[in-house]
């Protein structure tokens, strides 16, 4: 008898389900109205190599790119420079692109795409660098009609409302708010690592030294760190929404010593991480599949948006 393998059962199940959001915009509030965000989105402007391979997340195309592969909300980290330049960092790295251009590729983008709360593009500043960072990236906002929102405002804020606060000359919707979300970081949740995985980064003995875990798709090892994703994602998403904040489930692999170490011996990098193990796809498979209660999701944060993004939206999207 033939039998349906869990990825042609997952495709059949998507292909079916609305392109519009089965949440009612008018009455759901932001906390939770289901998106994808674009970790350390500015990295897409970072070019490929190997400095770079652990520190770019996404892949090239800038802000509008990653906006075309489904992401809707933007992890963004400006970094303002001695010389009053606005740029982004991650981390130690200073992203040579100007905030400037990035807006202008953001607002070409909602201009182009007015569907509504389906396009609704939240851009959330974090990290602010330097010196006046955050006074800076609020006077470029305001060249754009755009201006800080509070959590006492987004905490009862629908996503219908969002959407006309948002509202933009050329009719797209974009809004902003400054360290304004609950992140729910868990360093440990890696790729790979030394010893089993199965305690999370054990090096209790020699022994364990000699082994090593990762979470490719093709590894005998892809167990321990998929489990421990799972359990994070399913422990993150039973808390749902604290004091009205927005929230992330971090749905991508963290790097740390250990990871990068074993994922340059793999010739990986954040971006490969994602893609070797097919961690986006599986997240969608998961939700159709109705092993991760995404019920109340707000964010779901990853790497390497391009990857099944689009895909991955149109389940959010889908989520009642």
């Amino acid at each position: 008898m033939f039998k349906f393998s869990t990825s042609i059962l997952a495709t059949l199940l998507l292909a079916l389900l609305p392109i519009t959001s089965a949440k009612n915009a008018s009455t759901t509030y932001l906390n939770q109205w289901p998106m994808i965000m674009s970790h350390d989105a500015a990295t897409t402007y970072l070019s490929s190599g190997i400095f770079n391979d652990w520190i770019k997340t996404q892949p090239s195309g800038g802000a509008s790119g990653l906006l075309d592969c489904g992401a809707r909300a933007l992890d963004w980290r400006p970094a303002l420079q001695k010389d009053g330049s606005l740029f982004m960092h991650h981390n130690f790295v200073v992203i040579k692109h100007k905030m400037k251009d990035a807006m202008d590729e953001m607002i070409e983008w909602a201009g182009r795409n007015k569907n509504g709360a389906s396009d609704l593009v939240f851009l959330g500043v974090t990290a602010c660098k330097g010196d006046g960072c955050i006074a800076a990236v609020e006077t470029l906002l305001a060249t754009y009609n755009i201006s800080f929102l509070n959590n006492e405002q987004l905490a009862t804020m629908t996503v219908e409302d969002a959407v006309k606060y948002g509202k933009l000359t050329n009719g797209g919707s974009i809004i902003a708010c400054e360290s304004c979300w609950n992140e729910h970081f868990n360093s440990a949740i890696s790729c790979s690592g030394f010893g089993s995985g199965t305690d999370v980064k054990s090096k209790d003995t020699n022994d364990e030294l000699s082994l090593e875990y990762t979470c490719y798709a093709d590894s005998s090892t892809k167990a321990a760190p998929l489990n421990r994703m799972w359990s994070y994602l399913s422990n993150t998403t039973a808390i749902g929404p604290l004091d009205g904040k927005m929230w992330t489930a971090q749905a991508l692999w963290q790097e740390d010593a250990q990871s990068v170490t074993v994922g340059t011996l793999h010739d990986s990098s954040l971006l490969k991480d994602e893609s070797k193990s097919g961690l986006n796809g599986l997240l969608k498979d998961r939700i159709l599949s109705g092993k991760w209660n995404v019920s109340t999701i707000n964010m779901v944060e990853i790497n390497n948006v391009c990857d099944g993004g689009v895909e991955l939206k149109k389940v959010l999207d889908g989520i009642k």
